[in-house]
């Protein structure tokens, strides 16, 4: 067994991983990686103090719509949230906004446009993860 690494060589050490990890982070994010979220300034009040979290945000793919009113969407992210890419379904009753916080339907949620969706699920099933949305920010640009 080694013996334990004196002071200075523990703090050199942990210098080096700090190091390393930093390097890390400004490479990924030089590297062309998805955007940031938008910015919290530029959300609809309704949408800046939520107890969810933003799950996912990006371009729509596809839009299915349901008997209810609702619709189901695909989503690839192109933001950097929490995944890559889902299947969203949003209910007639969803809260559904604009960037200017003026309301919107879920039918608006076509392909090619941009959204941001908030969810309350925590562990979502399936690949790409499909989740119910509580909150979905239309044109999120």
């Amino acid at each position: 067994m080694r013996p334990p690494l004196s002071r200075p060589r523990r703090a050199a050490a942990l210098a080096v991983a700090l190091a390393a990890s930093v390097a890390a982070s400004v490479a990924a994010a030089c590297s062309g990686a998805p955007s940031a979220p938008p910015l919290i300034d530029d959300l609809p009040p309704q949408l800046m103090l939520r107890s969810d979290l933003a799950y996912v945000g990006g371009e729509v793919l596809r839009h299915e719509p349901l008997g209810d009113g609702g619709v189901r969407i695909r989503v690839r992210g192109t933001m950097s949230i929490q995944a890559r890419e889902a299947i969203v379904t949003v209910r007639a009753g969803t809260l559904v906004l604009r960037r200017g916080g003026a309301p919107a339907r879920p039918a608006e949620l076509s392909v090619g446009s941009t959204v941001v969706v908030w969810t309350r699920d925590e562990r979502p099933a399936g690949s790409p993860p499909q989740i119910l949305a509580d909150a979905v920010l239309v044109d999120a640009r």
